[in-house]
């Protein structure tokens, strides 16, 4: 349950929130999550660049690349895939540098490296998305026997 103030008073009220981990915990009892993204997707060079793969959002051949390894662990059994997004927010793109080297040219304008990094975190969410949904409609049944429709998750690094 989830406490919540009714506007400006001092009412409370409570909201019933749902964990959308226990579909899974009622059927298998465990939940197996992707782990280790970045290095899944680029080996050792995703541990030495500063995004830890979340440049690879900066390219189409980066997407495919996401899309690979997130079927790769849907493949393996995962139940949740997490977005390519751990180190994809405006303050790590500018701390690293990224708007200057674009592949399209850099970007300049405050609002513009806004946009673009908003851009990249719903680029993350779609990639994982588009990766589940192949995974489960593409390809024999029998795979998707006794699963559960995998989660996608957000990833979320330190601010």
């Amino acid at each position: 349950m989830l406490l919540r103030r009714l506007g400006s008073c001092r009412a409370w009220s409570t909201l019933a929130i749902t964990n959308p981990l226990a579909p899974f915990l009622a059927a298998q009892g465990t939940v197996v999550a992707d782990g280790g993204f970045g290095g899944a997707a680029l080996g050792p060079q995703a541990r030495q660049h500063r995004l830890l793969g979340a440049q690879m959002l900066f390219t189409r051949d980066g997407h495919v690349q996401i899309e690979r390894v997130h079927r790769e662990f849907l493949e393996a059994g995962a139940d949740v895939i997490s977005t390519a997004s751990y180190k994809a927010s405006f303050e790590f793109f500018e701390q690293a540098g990224a708007f200057a080297s674009l592949p399209g040219g850099a970007i300049t304008k405050t609002a513009h490296k806004l946009r673009y990094s908003r851009d990249c975190l719903r680029t993350s969410v779609e990639l994982a998305k588009q990766a589940r949904d192949a995974f489960w409609t593409e390809g024999p049944t029998a795979r998707r026997a006794g699963r559960l429709r995998p989660l996608v998750a957000a990833s979320v690094g330190p601010a």
